[in-house]
């Protein structure tokens, strides 16, 4: 079976009959190394041709490549300790570009009270970087995939529809420098994700980083639950991708559940909720309950229109391109 037919998701199930459901269930590899607290891995890749507008400078390169590695370490409620990259360089590549690249690696890494400790340079035919993330949680802390039940009630950090809006401008040779900024200098949640972590109500969690569509979908595949989002009037929709579907005749909801944002989507126990929510009020948490987990496993958003919303065929996933659905958008 070639792998356009299985898409990312799929090969990770397989290779998780290899290595073991542990190596595949989590943003971070977790490793207990004694005392008090556990070590978090992450690796992630990121290619010139896939993954990078041609309107992005090497510095806001090297920038998403560190950051997308601690937006998997803050998933886990996780402290970022270094990082390491090992990169390909076309032999064309001007020097003054491979610097660039590096200082937005160290500027990132810097940003989180982490270092860029390593790595590996070799010769490519396409610019490759491929980073390794370091960090510890203390066991109180840690907030995994896995935990995710009936009746609790879902949150989200921040806003929904920030990389989707993103796609939808560089699509269209829309506002591209600005949009180029909204898709690459993402925010990992590392401080906000650790306040609550630090409150031990958390059931699962995961980061958007393939959008809040596809969080879901692995949330329930995981944890063989579904979920009841709510489009309100309260639903934390990205300020500009209204303004945006607007201008362009979309419906925002082709889009803004596809890009990836990096924020964090988290569950917790509904007898807990309220009382989370006043204490997320009082330290001006930026969170916004969006639903509640449900029995079996369809994803519905329920609008305010009354329409509702199969989520299951949003998301992007790597290899797979229809799994993209009506938000498919290539740049």
């Amino acid at each position: 079976m070639k792998l356009e037919q299985m898409g990312e998701r799929g090969i990770i199930r397989k290779l998780g009959e290899i290595f073991g459901e542990r190596a595949i269930e989590d943003d971070c590899a977790i490793l207990h190394v004694g005392g008090s607290y556990y070590m978090l891995f992450t690796t992630d890749t990121v290619n010139q041709k896939e993954h990078i507008p041609f309107t992005a400078t090497p510095w806001q390169i090297g920038y998403y490549a560190c950051a997308v590695n601690l937006s998997d370490i803050a998933a886990k409620g996780g402290e970022p300790q270094g990082l390491l990259f090992a990169t390909t360089y076309p032999k064309e590549m001007d020097m003054e570009c491979v610097l660039e690249i590096a200082r937005g690696m160290a500027d990132c890494a810097g940003m989180y009270g982490a270092a860029v400790l390593g790595g590996d340079t070799k010769e490519g035919e396409n610019l490759t970087i491929a980073g390794v993330g370091i960090g510890r949680v203390h066991r109180s802390m840690l907030m995994r995939r896995r935990g995710a039940k009936p009746g609790d009630a879902v949150y989200i950090t921040g806003t929904v529809g920030r990389g989707g809006t993103a796609f939808v401008k560089l699509q269209h040779g829309y506002e591209q420098k600005n949009a180029t900024k909204e898709l690459l200098e993402i925010t990992p949640r590392i401080t906000l994700a650790r306040q609550i972590a630090r409150l031990g109500v958390v059931t699962s969690a995961i980061d958007t980083s393939d959008g809040m569509a596809a969080a879901l979908q692995q949330l329930g595949e995981l944890n063989s639950v579904g979920f009841q989002i709510v489009w309100d009037e309260k639903f934390p929709v990205y300020p500009d991708a209204l303004r945006v579907a607007s201008k362009f005749g979309i419906d925002p909801s082709d889009f803004i559940f596809y890009g990836g944002d990096y924020e964090i989507l988290f569950t917790i126990d509904g007898s807990f909720s309220d009382e989370f929510e006043k204490k997320a009020r009082k330290k001006k948490f930026p969170v916004t309950r969006i639903g509640r987990v449900t029995q079996g496993k369809s994803i519905a958003l329920k609008q305010a229109n009354g329409r509702t919303l199969d989520l299951t065929r949003y998301g992007y996933e790597h290899f797979h391109r229809k799994s993209q659905g009506p938000g498919k958008l290539k740049i």
